[in-house]
């Protein structure tokens, strides 16, 4: 299900009180009966983070990001959202990794390579790992390599839960990349 916006603005403004880092992710809002992501209430700009697939991003971002590569127009538009507001923007573009975004520049962080078998949980374990990074660290580069490590290995198995890879996959998987 969706939750309403009154809700997620609640949410927000409580965080902020007691000085709880704000991630804002406007897939789960995304379905046949749920509003545009350019929909998103005014305060989700105060996130701390604003994590989005591209197109997601292109449409809260509201401009025109065509003509270019994937990897540039998700650095455009996510320079764009950190004009509005956002401290840290995070592009995912998928395959081709993502993009990491703050007011000192853009960063790209490539996909590791992995088999790919099934992309359904992609997105919900990048989103899951970062969150959960980030609770215990506060390094944001390292959330996001973390965090990407997740989503490959999420698309090597079927299924939803079955895919979801453990804290341990994930470390080894950056183990081999390092």
């Amino acid at each position: 299900g969706q939750l309403p916006q009154e809700a997620i603005v609640e949410a927000i403004c409580l965080a902020q009180v007691h000085g709880t880092r704000v991630i804002v992710n406007p897939a789960p809002q995304c379905g046949p009966h749920s509003p545009p992501a350019g929909d998103l209430p005014i305060e989700c700009f105060s996130a701390d983070l604003l994590l989005a697939n591209l197109l997601e991003a292109a449409e809260i971002a509201e401009g025109p990001f065509g003509g270019q590569t994937h990897i540039h127009a998700a650095k455009m538009i996510g320079s764009e959202l950190v004009a509005r507001g956002v401290r840290h923007a995070v592009v995912t573009l998928g395959r081709r990794g993502c993009v990491l975004v703050d007011r000192n520049g853009a960063e790209h962080i490539p996909t590791f390579e992995v088999e790919l078998v099934h992309q359904t949980g992609r997105g919900d374990a990048f989103a899951g790992a970062l969150a959960a990074y980030l609770a215990v660290e506060d390094d944001l580069k390292k959330a996001v390599e973390f965090a990407s490590a997740a989503g490959a290995l999420a698309c090597t198995k079927f299924g939803f839960l079955e895919a979801m890879p453990t804290k341990a996959e994930i470390i080894q998987l950056l183990q081999q990349r390092a």
